[in-house]
């Protein structure tokens, strides 16, 4: 029995939305600082971009002829890499979160802008109220 392929199709497009809603899910439990997001968007903008266009990495190394098979199939390997959009963004991510400076744990917490107080050396109206009884 053969499956219709507007039905594989609309199963396939569900089952890929279903893993990006989940990745983005899981992300959204992160506290990102500016860093975070800058790799993030540096990351996710060649991963779409190399999507986009597949054969941006095609012509990288046309004008590279070697006599030596091995090197030359070893630039065809990096041209298969560079032409997988998710390998792209990982290999850019992993660069920047490598290269960029880590922000100092001070700079993170005035980035937000929320104060953050003991809950136990405050206590409420109400407790108060407790404690003087």
């Amino acid at each position: 029995v053969a499956i219709p392929n507007p039905v594989l199709g609309g199963v396939t497009t569900f089952l890929f939305a279903s893993v990006a809603v989940s990745g983005i899910r899981v992300l959204s439990y992160c506290r990102f600082t500016r860093r975070d997001r800058f790799v993030l968007a540096a990351a996710l903008s060649f991963g779409i971009g190399d999507l986009l266009v597949p054969t941006i990495f095609t012509h990288l190394f046309d004008g590279v002829k070697h006599p030596n098979k091995g090197l030359q199939g070893f630039f065809d390997s990096i041209t298969i890499v560079l032409s997988t959009p998710f390998l792209v963004a990982g290999i850019v991510a992993a660069v920047l979160n490598q290269i960029l400076p880590q922000e100092d744990k001070e700079e993170e917490d005035e980035e937000t802008g929320v104060e953050v107080i003991d809950v136990e050396a405050h206590h409420s109206p109400l407790e108060k109220e407790k404690d003087r009884d």
